[in-house]
């Protein structure tokens, strides 16, 4: 999982509600490209056709787990051109309706920086750029 030789890039990750009332039609869009790291406060996201997620509802204070799979398997050769500096972006946009059925979105973009050893997770930390919500 994550960035590997031979294997689709795949990446899990959680939303959480943190809110004091659900999340309903919950869904996202979401994918990943390369970006230099750190980032520039100019760096313009890829214009990409992304595909949506089904609807889930998030009770408050939840979590709801997601997975980004994508692209063909990867190469030792295509990993090995990586720069230092770049790292794997993932980004996209998440849009529920509240308990008062306003639509509500939030746009988020991070870099993937591993996996932990310890807990099998993959870690992300947030792009300077990128995220906001209503």
């Amino acid at each position: 999982e994550g960035i590997a030789v031979g294997q689709q890039p795949m990446f899990m990750f959680v939303v959480k509600n943190f809110g004091n009332s659900p999340a309903y039609k919950m869904r996202h869009r979401t994918t990943f490209s390369f970006a230099t790291f750190p980032m520039d406060e100019s760096y313009q996201l890829p214009n990409v056709v992304l595909r949506e997620s089904p609807e889930v509802s998030v009770p408050p204070q939840a979590e709801s787990a997601g997975q980004l799979v994508g692209g063909s398997p990867l190469t030792q050769q295509q990993i090995g051109q990586l720069p230092n500096n770049v790292r794997v972006l993932i980004w996209g946009t998440l849009r529920y309706q509240d308990t008062f059925k306003d639509q509500h979105y939030t746009n988020f973009c991070f870099f993937y920086v591993g996996r932990d050893p310890t807990t099998g997770t993959d870690q992300f930390i947030q792009a300077p750029i990128h995220n906001d919500a209503d």
